[in-house]
C-alpha cells in the first residue's frame, strides 16, 4: 500500500489536499512486524489547533495564579480563602493538563485532539459553574469574576468548535 505522502518531504501532494481538508483518516503503511500497519491522523484542522492553544494558555495562566499569586488572589479575594496546599494541587493538575494539550498539539492527530478538546470544554463548563456559585455566594469576592467570564468564553468557544465539527 502506498502512503499519501511523498517519501522525500513528508508533505501531502496537491492531489491529496482536498482529501486532507475533509478531515478523513487515511492509512499509511508502516510495517510494525509481520504484516501489521497502523493508521495515523494526517491532518489537524487549524480551528482545533487554535482552541487547544487557548486551552494551553489557560492552563499556564492558572498555574501562575495558583502558585505565584495564591495568597493575594485566592486567599484575600475569594470565597474559598487561601490554602497553599490545595492551590498547589490545582496548579499541579494544570501542569498535567497542559502537558496533555501540548503533546496533543505536537502529535497533530485529529481524533486525539477532538477527545482532548471535549475534555477541555467540559472543564471550562465545570470551572465556570464553580466560580458562578462562589460569586453568587458572596458577590464581594470579586476574584471569581475573571475566571467565571474566561471559563464561560472557553466553554462557548469549545462547544461551537465541537458542534461545527459534527455538522461539517
Amino acid at each position: 500500500m502506498v502512503g499519501i505522502f511523498p517519501a522525500a518531504c513528508g508533505v501531502p501532494s496537491q492531489a491529496n489536499v482536498s482529501e486532507l481538508c475533509s478531515g478523513l483518516w487515511r492509512p499509511i503503511h508502516r510495517p510494525l512486524g509481520r504484516g501489521f500497519s497502523f493508521f495515523k491522523a494526517i491532518f489537524m484542522r487549524r480551528d482545533i489547533r487554535v482552541f487547544l492553544a487557548v486551552c494551553l494558555t489557560a492552563f499556564c495562566a492558572s498555574f501562575v495564579v495558583q502558585t505565584v499569586f495564591q495568597s493575594v488572589l485566592g486567599g484575600e479575594k475569594s470565597v474559598w480563602g487561601g490554602n497553599p496546599g490545595w492551590q498547589r494541587e490545582i496548579a499541579f493538575w494544570n501542569v498535567g493538563m497542559g502537558l496533555v494539550v501540548l503533546q496533543t498539539l505536537r502529535l497533530g492527530e485529529d481524533r486525539l485532539a477532538i477527545a482532548v478538546a471535549q475534555g477541555c470544554t467540559l472543564l471550562f463548563l465545570l470551572l465556570g459553574v464553580n466560580h458562578a456559585f462562589a460569586f453568587a455566594q458572596n458577590p464581594a469576592a470579586y476574584f471569581h469574576w475573571p475566571p467565571l467570564v474566561l471559563n464561560a468564553v472557553g466553554f462557548v468557544y469549545g462547544l461551537r468548535l465541537l458542534l461545527s465539527r459534527r455538522e461539517g
